[in-house]
């Protein structure tokens, strides 16, 4: 305490022992109080968290009022992997309903690069400008012999012969596959199936690696060991960026047109970063760009039989002709010497074409399933040739690029965007190094089944519109019917009544466990006792409404076996039958429902039922101002009266303490003065005596 005091100075008493025996007297009140607030401190928590299980349940007991538990529609499929299907709303009968059969599954249409992006090497030119990937310039080596290469300098061909020459050392051959483009390395020597061994840590060059040797699975199936190129060598590498790749004409910065949709492309952008622009744009299609492949593709992302709308925007990019999205152009130059043909005006047969052109020769041209022959006569010009088709009356134009050599035709806007070529006569296909093997796009299909013996068409393969709030997905073709049944799904009912009896057991083993707990903070609350006594009787009610299941012992919900004998444990907790309860809700779910809440007039209306009364009994606890709130309400007031009784106590306290000290200390003060007149008369009397 703040009182200054020296103990029995003068009296020789214990003066602080004295007061701290005083003050423990004085503070029995006190400790009461703090007692007091203790036990409110650990009574609140303990009622907060039965008030909120009492709402957990009063919430799940509201779900049993609504029809829905009882109501719930259940589908089965006879074959699921043909067929899969969903209920969709209330108005679903149960019942059979069969799809006859399925002939098509709705797909998707694709868009692709008509042959490779970067199109075929030019194995003649040089390596810096026929390979679109760059190639380190320095030394790589094949079975432990080094071989350099200047990709400014050699061609393809050059390293070729340069292999070559060196095969009575390294015993491989090199060569070129114009058919899918690739290098090609081979053991001279018949029989001999031993690996080539390609690079070393030496290697300054990253030649193999580039032209994709390095990676590659060698083949020894045939009479001698053989490695290919992985990708074909004029690949473009996607993560360039569009003014780095070597397309066979300059990139041009703008828009593309995807589905109506515009889609800018810069030079800076990659190949990666414009297939991420596409997908990610509302054009409704998935971009990707396949390595191995060369190709890109566009995936539409709804299923059903419409084309791609892929379109070039005037004065915008020339991104969709060089990726090979649109139209079809000569996979590499069709000179066998770069610039032999200079001009449009230049005759096609004089031309030193790779392909010697065949006379006569007739080109049929398909689009959208109209076809037109296209025959060139001796002495045409390229320019006469373009102009044929152009007045064709097909929806195409065509044109050359004398620079790179390559002719190109392509679609018109809004027209059908796949052109397919072949030779009628001749080889012009061929000459011009046209593919006729491939079409831009594969169309996808709108679904086709029956129903009823009715064919019916969907560009989608989910159907919401032939049976009242069902839809079903057809996954496979099947000439078999299928059956979907439709029928009460009585789990979902029973599933909620499970909810129900296990959170109202919880509830009813926590009151119990307070109410017999003589430790505890409510240790025979009464007002627990009377919360429990009213959970007991809402749960064991009889309903009035007109069926012969009036009570949850009718459904097999009980608080114990007939005949059970009592044990001190007994708390009346609820057991289910899971067999009657089945049979219940299987035989007669809307009785059970009506046992959970009865509606005489069908208007939501309840004027009974287990849930309807129990929940309603609940909210009277739980509201704001309901029972179990009231109590939380007065026992917090109860903490704040203790709690200002404990302050006003402990400032009493203070100065009952302060008080008893200073008596004492005037008491030590008395008892020394005295002490001190004694001693002077006992001095005086001493004198006088002597």
């Amino acid at each position: 305490m703040s009182v200054f005091s020296i103990s029995g100075l003068s009296s020789g008493i214990n003066t602080e022992d004295i007061v701290k025996k005083l003050m423990d007297i004085e503070k029995k009140p006190l400790t009461n109080l703090q007692t007091e607030q203790k036990t409110i401190n650990s009574k609140l928590p303990l009622m907060r968290d039965i008030n909120y299980k009492l709402i957990e349940l009063k919430s799940i007991m509201k779900d049993l009022t609504y029809e829905t538990p009882f109501a719930t529609k259940k589908i089965s499929s006879s074959n699921s992997t043909a067929v899969s299907a969903l209920i969709n709303g209330p108005a679903a009968s149960d019942g059979s309903y069969i799809i006859d059969s399925i002939s098509k599954i709705a797909t998707s249409s694709v868009a692709a690069t008509r042959g490779t992006v970067g199109g075929n090497a030019d194995v003649n030119a040089k390596i810096s400008a026929s390979i679109k990937k760059s190639v380190t310039g320095g030394s790589f080596s094949i079975n432990n012999l080094s071989f350099y290469v200047d990709p400014a300098a050699d061609s393809i061909t050059d390293v070729m012969n340069k292999i070559n020459l060196q095969t009575a050392t390294t015993g491989v051959t090199a060569s070129y596959d114009s058919t899918n483009d690739k290098f090609i390395l081979e053991n001279a020597v018949s029989g001999n199936k031993n690996a080539i061994v390609l690079g070393s840590p030496s290697d300054s060059s990253d030649f193999l690696s580039v032209i994709g040797l390095s990676e590659a699975f060698q083949d020894t199936s045939a009479s001698s060991t053989k490695v290919a190129s992985i990708g074909h060598l004029g690949a473009v590498d996607p993560s360039k960026m569009m003014s780095e790749i070597n397309f066979d004409r300059a990139f041009t910065a703008g828009k593309i047109k995807i589905n109506g949709v515009e889609i800018s492309v810069s030079d800076s952008d990659s190949i990666n970063d414009i297939m991420n622009r596409i997908t990610a744009s509302n054009a409704g299609v998935t971009a990707t760009f396949d390595a191995s492949t060369d190709k890109i593709k566009l995936s539409a992302k709804n299923t059903g039989a419409s084309y791609i709308k892929v379109e070039e925007v005037a004065g915008g990019s020339n991104f969709l002709e060089l990726t090979g999205l649109i139209g079809v152009k000569s996979g590499s130059s069709i000179s066998a010497t770069a610039g032999s043909i200079l001009s449009t005006d230049s005759l096609i047969g004089n031309a030193n074409l790779k392909t010697a052109l065949t006379m006569p020769a007739t080109m049929r041209i398909t689009q959208g399933g109209v076809s037109k022959d296209i025959q060139y006569q001796a002495g045409d010009t390229v320019q006469d040739f373009i102009d044929s088709i152009n007045a064709s009356g097909l929806n195409v134009t065509a044109s050359y690029d004398s620079g790179s050599g390559k002719f190109y035709i392509k679609p018109s806007a809004n027209s059908d965007p796949n052109i397919s070529l072949s030779d009628v006569d001749g080889n012009l296909t061929q000459a011009l190094n046209l593919s006729s093997s491939e079409t831009n796009q594969t169309i996808g299909s709108n679904a086709e089944y029956k129903v009823n013996g009715v064919t019916y068409y969907s560009n989608t393969n989910t159907i919401t519109d032939k049976f009242k709030d069902i839809s079903f997905t057809l996954s496979s073709v099947t000439a078999s019917s299928t059956t979907l049944g439709v029928s009460n799904d009585a789990n979902t009912a029973k599933e909620n009544i499970e909810k129900f009896v296990k959170s109202y057991n919880e509830i009813l083993v926590e009151i119990d466990k307070q109410l017999k707990d003589e430790e505890g903070p409510l240790y025979k609350d009464s007002s627990l006792r009377d919360i429990l006594d009213g959970i007991k009787k809402s749960v064991n009610k009889y309903v009035e409404n007109g069926t012969n299941i009036k009570s949850l012992s009718d459904i097999g919900i009980t608080t114990g076996a007939l005949g059970m004998v009592f044990t001190d444990d007994y708390i009346g907790k609820l057991e289910i039958d899971s067999a009657k309860l089945e049979s219940a809700l299987a035989s007669n779910s809307s009785d059970v429902r009506k046992l959970f809440a009865y509606d005489p007039a069908s208007s939501n209306n309840y004027t009974d039922g287990v849930a309807y009364n129990f929940s309603n009994y609940l909210e009277s606890l739980t509201k704001v101002d309901g029972t179990l709130n009231k109590v939380i309400e007065v026992t917090n007031k109860e903490l704040q009266r203790v709690t200002t009784s404990i302050l006003d106590w402990n400032s009493r306290m203070t100065t009952i303490e302060k008080g008893l000290y200073e008596k004492f200390n005037s008491m030590e003060v008395m008892i020394g003065q005295i002490k001190r007149q004694g001693e002077a008369l006992s001095q005086q009397l001493a004198q006088l005596s002597a």
